[in-house]
């Protein structure tokens, strides 16, 4: 299938976007306002801006509640890119903006483990804590989605969060889900939504859940600010732990995007979490975008057998928990390490696309839409990442979570389209080849396709057999026969199966007469 115009898809789309949203958007000047971007260098392939499936099933589920109006959830799992958030806040707002929204999701605070919040928010901690993340070499707390736990043994302890977005405040959030240890020895809690309020106790004893316990919050009142403080209500309550709270609004129908990284978090990260079975199962996304690997690329040879088992092993744990979810792969865009161009991006985006067709993923080439090999260069210059040329700045940022939420946009009118088709873009008719050493030291040879400026989307063709090679049979070394006594040619033609007259032809002899020791060319 191939989309001749993008223009009409993106209206189309959002004519049926619209009818979800709770903001009627009834004349163009709204509806293109969706898909604008806050700037638009000509080195991002703007054009091909889509997610991609080979199966439509990967997706069907996800896109089918999305054109329904239902509900939907999304957890978009990564690193220091995802801690900071402002590429994948962006993203929400966006998609929010167009299907509505049930609250702003997952939440850590930071304060606490000694690190940064993200932008949106800041958190503030009381009293004595102790953290792990996934990144930590010795482990002593249980993590989960988050990445980050947090302990503290002090009853007086607690935490709070400050949220920046004024548009919580519309949300009408009336509900924490609080993801604590929740055994015979954790303190109570009790909570605020302002400074000046009287606390909320709670009971935390109270939850069927092993994991968590959702606490409903006053609406009207919450403006912004949470507050929480450990109680201790009998002897036995020794401690309390936590990794991570989510703020969400039971009322509206929309979307809940839950965004989660840790600085310097690697695919084996995801795989310390020793709760994500139990949390995965209570948030219950409906996708998951897997935005992990620049830290597993930014040194050393390329690994394709490790990346492979990695990925496989991370795989299995959200399928294992939850089979019915679709899995999304992003690549990473080009970085550089101490001036150097990171080879391995390049490598691991021909990599991915492969792997994610082999393993029915959708996969995101975002390594090609921000533009390819060298692209961080042309980001640097045009003030859209940071001198270190793997962070984005702001703007970058925003342009980043501005191309995550169009191109899942883009696809969905694809899909609304197209719903039994593949979705993957033939922009790469040129093929080059790349030598990579594996784990094993063993040379491999990969195609990395050279994208053009077009605007196509097909359906995947069948592999076309190569035409084998003509291989020329080599000429045969020349045989000698020596003449001894007692030779003719009739006898030497008889010995090697020819004739009397070929052996006169190939040896130019104008007689029968023979000499011993003379050389004959046998034909």
């Amino acid at each position: 299938m191939t989309l001749k115009n993008n223009s009409i898809l993106l209206f189309f789309l959002l004519a049926v976007s619209a009818c979800f949203t709770q903001q009627q958007i009834s004349d163009t000047a709204s509806l293109n306002k969706l898909v604008k971007y806050s700037v638009s260098p000509n080195f991002v392939d703007f054009k091909t801006n889509y997610f991609e499936w080979k199966n439509p099933s990967t997706v069907g589920g996800f896109y089918d509640k999305l054109k329904k109006g239902d509900n939907v959830t999304i957890l978009h799992i990564g690193d220091s890119h995802l801690q900071f958030d402002l590429g994948a806040g962006t993203t929400r707002k966006r998609l929010q903006q167009v299907f509505g929204s049930r609250g702003r999701g997952l939440v850590f605070p930071y304060a606490a483990a000694g690190t940064h919040s993200t932008y949106d928010y800041s958190s503030a901690s009381f009293g004595n804590w102790r953290s792990n993340k996934n990144v930590s070499k010795n482990i002593s707390y249980k993590l989960g989605v988050s990445g980050i736990t947090i302990n503290t043994r002090d009853s007086l302890a607690g935490f709070s969060f400050s949220f920046y977005n004024s548009d919580l405040r519309e949300e009408e959030i009336n509900l924490a889900v609080l993801f604590f240890k929740n055994t015979d020895s954790s303190f109570n809690i009790k909570y605020r939504l302002n400074k000046n309020d009287d606390w909320i106790f709670v009971n935390v004893h109270n939850s069927t859940n092993n994991n968590c316990i959702r606490i409903p919050l006053a609406a009207s009142k919450f403006d912004r600010y949470f507050e929480l403080r450990c109680v201790k209500s009998a002897s036995a309550q020794k401690e309390f732990e936590c990794s991570g709270v989510s703020f969400e609004s039971t009322e509206k129908k929309g979307v809940l995007y839950h965004s989660v990284g840790i600085n310097g978090a690697r695919i084996l990260s995801f795989l310390k979490q020793e709760l994500n079975d139990e949390q995965l199962k209570t948030l219950n996304p409906d996708i998951i975008i897997f935005d992990l690997a620049a830290n597993d690329l930014a040194f050393g040879p390329f690994d394709s057998i490790g990346l492979s088992k990695s990925l496989l092993r991370s795989l299995n744990v959200i399928r294992n928990s939850l089979p019915n979810t679709s899995i999304l792969i992003a690549n990473i865009q080009d970085i550089s390490v101490k001036e150097r161009s990171v080879i391995n991006a390049l490598y691991y985006s021909v990599f991915l696309r492969k792997f994610s067709k082999t393993n029915q993923i959708a996969f995101y080439d975002y390594y090609d839409i921000a533009g390819g090999n060298g692209s961080i260069n042309k980001w640097l210059k045009a003030g859209l990442c940071k001198s270190d040329k793997c962070h984005l700045s702001k703007s970058g940022y925003i342009l980043k979570g501005e191309l995550f939420a169009n191109a899942l946009l883009n696809s969905f009118g694809n899909y609304l389209m197209h719903p039994n088709d593949s979705l993957l873009l033939i922009r790469k008719p040129i093929v080059i080849e790349i030598k990579i050493k594996d784990s094993l030291n063993t040379s491999i040879l990969v195609s990395k396709e050279i994208p053009i400026k077009k605007d196509v989307v097909a359906k995947e063709k069948a592999p076309v057999k190569p035409v084998p090679a003509v291989v020329k049979p080599k000429k045969p070394e020349p045989k000698y026969y020596v003449v001894k006594k007692g030779d003719n040619l009739s006898r030497i033609a008889n010995k090697y199966k020819t004739s009397v007259k070929a052996l006169q032809l190939k040896n130019k002899l104008k007689t029968d007469f023979l000499q011993i020791g003379q050389k004959l060319l046998i034909p």
